[in-house]
């Protein structure tokens, strides 16, 4: 393990710095300076910069300086310092791990092989059993299995393979939610594996319940943040976290009017050097998970995806990626 590394785990060790690390990490774009620190921690505006510093110092906040009054010249008065989050990842595992390496390899050989939609259909089986999974631990049970036949044959190739390098790209969001669509289109009707999305009203068609019950998608009112598992009724029924369960997964979630906005791309790294498989596979995560809440709204940082926080109609859902493309 590097010592830089052991140098950001140590400055994350104290609770209160650790406290104004996601305090400046929630702000967002928005750079904070000591007094404001302070005074959301009711700390001391010294020991402020002092937590502020050492975060700075192994690399973990960004230092600019800038004058808060908006004025300029004589009078002025001096540039406040200010910190936000840096854009450098930073990653501790005993004994160490790649798994960012091997996800690159897997990338690529998707890309390559033209086999997308399979992918898709595990990244919602995948979303499914998450949505699963939180809604039994708000419920103090056991999750239910969730799971989905082995396709007998490969699906047909994608149009395309996604880019080998690069941003991710307006052109490569539309191609990877055109392909997700599709993908997920199959899977209602029959011809690709995976769970089948849920209806605007909530419940899985008849189709999707023969096929594989368990993969139900989640839709719903936005009930304490919170998404209705679909096909769920009765005693039995439930409500999915949604707000707590994209935090669980490091998304970083915040109101943004009628929609969550992701502050952090879990799969940031991978997503830049192959942006069309990995948003397409993170794009059917959450589509598993909350249904046709989700879709792809590109902001200026952050994830691609946003989802809604009110039950999906006409208006919303998946149905509004048609616009991509």
């Amino acid at each position: 393990m590097a010592d830089e590394e052991m140098d950001v785990l140590a400055a994350l060790a104290d609770p209160r710095r650790r406290a104004v690390y996601e305090l400046v990490a929630a702000a967002g774009d928005d750079a904070v300076s000591r007094d404001r620190v302070a005074e959301a921690l009711e700390i001391g505006r010294n020991l402020a910069a002092h937590h502020l510093d050492k975060l700075a110092e192994v690399g973990l906040l960004e230092v600019e300086f800038a004058r808060l009054s908006g004025r300029n010249g004589p009078g002025a008065g001096r540039p406040s310092k200010l910190y936000r989050r840096s854009a450098v990842e930073h990653s501790v595992s005993l004994p160490p791990r790649e798994y960012r390496v091997l996800a690159e390899v897997f990338a690529e050989a998707v890309a390559e092989a033209g086999v997308e939609p399979v992918l898709y259909a595990a990244a919602r089986r995948t979303g499914a059993r998450i949505a699963q999974e939180a809604l039994a631990a708000a419920a103090g049970a056991d999750p239910a299995p969730v799971s989905g036949p082995a396709p007998a044959s490969g699906p047909a190739p994608a149009s395309g393979p996604a880019p080998a390098s690069g941003l991710t790209s307006a052109s490569g969001l539309a191609s990877a939610a055109g392909a997700v669509s599709a993908s997920a289109a199959g899977a209602v009707s029959g011809s690709a594996p995976g769970a089948g999305l849920a209806s605007d009203s909530g419940a899985a068609s008849d189709s999707d319940a023969g096929s594989d019950p368990g993969a139900a998608s989640v839709v719903g009112s936005d009930l304490a943040g919170s998404s209705r598992l679909a096909g769920s009724s009765g005693a039995g029924a439930g409500f999915v976290p949604v707000e707590a369960t994209l935090r669980e997964l490091g998304y970083e979630p915040y109101a943004d009017g009628a929609v969550w906005r992701l502050r952090n791309c879990p799969f940031d790294s991978v997503a830049r050097t192959h942006p069309g498989v990995v948003c397409g596979a993170n794009l059917a995560l959450l589509q598993g998970a909350f249904g046709d809440r989700v879709r792809i709204d590109p902001g200026p940082v952050g994830c691609c995806v946003v989802v809604d926080r009110a039950e999906s109609g006409a208006e919303g859902g998946a149905k509004n990626n048609d616009s991509l493309f």
